[in-house]
């Protein structure tokens, strides 16, 4: 199928009952009411779909077998933006993701949580997300200013510049459970795990693994910036391979 673009302005949901279907992005697709997406795949081709924008209040759940992949949004910023900066006072948005969805091979990035966004993580796989712009932060999730919660699932094959898996820049990210494991950086980057930077930012992991990241500076978990916290309870930080750090490294102001 094909001709994915513009808003959805009332709440939907677009199921497959006879198996995987492929709608394919033609533009930018703006959110502003719950959709819920569940067997289907959404392609943006590499460049025809240009972004999935959350804004307004509402929600995108992507249940099993949901798939997003190869959405383009720009060369600074993932391709589905929850709580979207560049439409101020649309009001907050939120990404879903449960198990057995996939987020996978956006040029530019995957996902971006904005000042009024939230990510819940309940299950699936973010993977095989890079930025061509190798200084660029935040392959796999970008926390710029919200909340990413992260119950379960996997986060892994990412690649760029800063924070292959995750990174935090003013925002808060809580991993309960799940796995970031495989990231990489690709320039004069900082770390391939979850990097936090910014003023204020909070990474709290009471559960999970962070695994086998490598080819950064460190490439475990790196906390930099102004008043930046980190908070380790029942965590596993095994198996990273930095060129300087391989754990965990603390720097400016942060606790």
């Amino acid at each position: 199928g094909y001709g994915l673009y513009g808003k959805v302005q009332r709440a939907l949901t677009i199921r497959s009952e006879g198996g995987p279907y492929t709608i394919r992005m033609t533009g930018y697709m703006h959110i502003l009411a719950s959709l819920t997406l569940e067997n289907v795949t959404v392609d943006g081709e590499s460049g025809a779909g240009r972004g999935i924008s959350i804004r307004n209040g509402a929600t995108l759940t992507l249940n099993s077998g949901a798939t997003l992949t190869r959405v383009n949004y720009s060369s600074t910023i993932g391709g589905v933006r929850a709580g979207d900066d560049s439409y101020p006072g649309d009001g907050p948005g939120t990404l879903v993701m449960n198990a057995g969805s996939s987020v996978v091979d956006f040029p530019f990035g995957g996902v971006t949580v904005g000042k009024e966004g939230t990510f819940v993580m309940n299950g699936g796989i973010i993977s095989g997300n890079g930025f061509s712009n190798k200084t660029a932060g935040g392959n796999g999730v970008y926390v710029k200013g919200g909340t990413f919660q992260m119950n379960h699932g996997t986060i892994s094959g990412n690649y760029c510049g800063n924070g292959g898996g995750v990174y935090v820049s003013g925002g808060t990210f809580t991993m309960e459970d799940g796995l970031i494991t495989g990231n990489q950086f690709t320039g004069n980057g900082n770390c391939s795990g979850v990097y936090v930077s910014g003023t204020g930012s909070t990474f709290t992991m009471n559960g999970g693994e962070i695994s086998g990241n490598e080819k950064a500076g460190c490439a475990g978990i790196y906390v930099s910036g102004t008043n930046c916290t980190l908070n380790l309870d029942n965590a596993v930080i095994k198996d990273n391979v930095g060129t300087n750090y391989g754990g965990v490294r603390m720097s400016g102001t942060g606790t």
